[in-house]
């Protein structure tokens, strides 16, 4: 039997040492909604599913994102992520919109308890269905979140988006407060050579263009862990400079790891490599190792 009062002092314990602040938290079992939410005139509802994560996410008017949640339940007890809604479009009912949406997934997938993870200025639409949610997994992966920057080797985009509403909705996925994502946006922005771009639709931007997006967004919470993968495809051979000297500087304050198979890209951004070959690990050390061992091509034939 579970001590809920004891978890939820956990909960609240580990809210308040991330967040600074002391969101509400209840323990009541979820039970389906008689009123149906609407949306907003002008608003788009959209939810999807993808590896046992329920996505909520509502659409302003203007495509940008005003308001999102997500659940991922284990069993038959919900874990849900923390529901926002954006600064500029509080009060429109929009938490408990994605919130019953929330509640609905979850029970079609037989989620019987949970702790609302709602913000100190949405306790009262966030808390309504009474969600638990485990404190140290809460924790892990909030702090994850603020302080990873990821570019995978293909990446989707709302192509609607303007480049700086893209990267605002990056920022704000990361937690960044809402007062310091313009600032951001347009460092991460100057930081690839897009400065000039903040106000273009994505779907009007070349292939090189869209890469130096994927970049930007990657590094606009300025992340302690930065994954980048194939991140050149695409940039021509001053791109490339540009994203060598871009590594370097960002390795002073973070951990870049950038997997390629451009071993120019590797001298030009690098100090330590890995090499891997058919699952394994044939060599891993500083660059200049490497060329003592006779270089790419001879670690993986050995």
């Amino acid at each position: 039997m579970v001590d809920e009062g004891a978890e939820e002092a956990t909960v609240r314990k580990v809210a308040e040492a991330v967040t600074g602040t002391a969101p509400a938290y209840g323990s009541r079992a979820i039970a389906e909604s008689s009123r149906v939410a609407p949306v907003p005139d002008g608003y788009r509802l959209r939810t999807w599913s993808r590896g046992g994560v329920t996505r909520v996410i509502v659409a302003a008017p203007d495509g940008s994102p005003a308001a999102r949640g997500q659940i991922g339940p284990p069993g038959a007890t919900a874990v849900v992520d923390r529901a926002e809604t954006s600064p500029a479009h509080r009060r429109r009912g929009l938490g408990t919109l994605v919130m019953r949406n929330l509640t609905r997934a979850a029970l079609a997938r037989g989620a019987e308890a949970g702790v609302p993870g709602g913000t100190p200025d949405g306790r009262a639409p966030y808390g309504s269905p009474g969600w638990r949610v485990d404190a140290p997994l809460t924790s892990a992966k909030y702090l994850i979140r603020r302080r990873l920057g990821y570019l995978p080797q293909e990446f989707g985009v709302f192509r609607s988006y303007t480049v700086r509403e893209f990267l605002s909705y990056a920022a704000w996925l990361r937690e960044m407060p809402g007062g310091r994502i313009p600032e951001a946006v347009a460092g991460a922005a100057e930081a690839v050579g897009l400065q000039d771009r903040l106000g273009h639709r994505l779907r009007t931007l070349s292939g090189g263009m869209k890469q130096r997006v994927g970049i930007a967004q990657a590094i606009v919470n300025s992340p302690t862990l930065l994954l980048l993968d194939e991140p050149t495809a695409g940039l021509d051979p001053q791109q490339r400079s540009d994203f060598h000297s871009l590594v370097r500087r960002r390795g002073r304050t973070a951990c870049v790891v950038v997997s390629t198979h451009l071993m120019e890209d590797v001298e030009g951004a690098c100090d330590d490599v890995t090499v891997l070959s058919r699952g394994r690990v044939a060599f891993h050390g500083p660059l200049d190792a490497l060329d003592a061992a006779g270089g790419y091509a001879a670690v993986v034939a050995a």
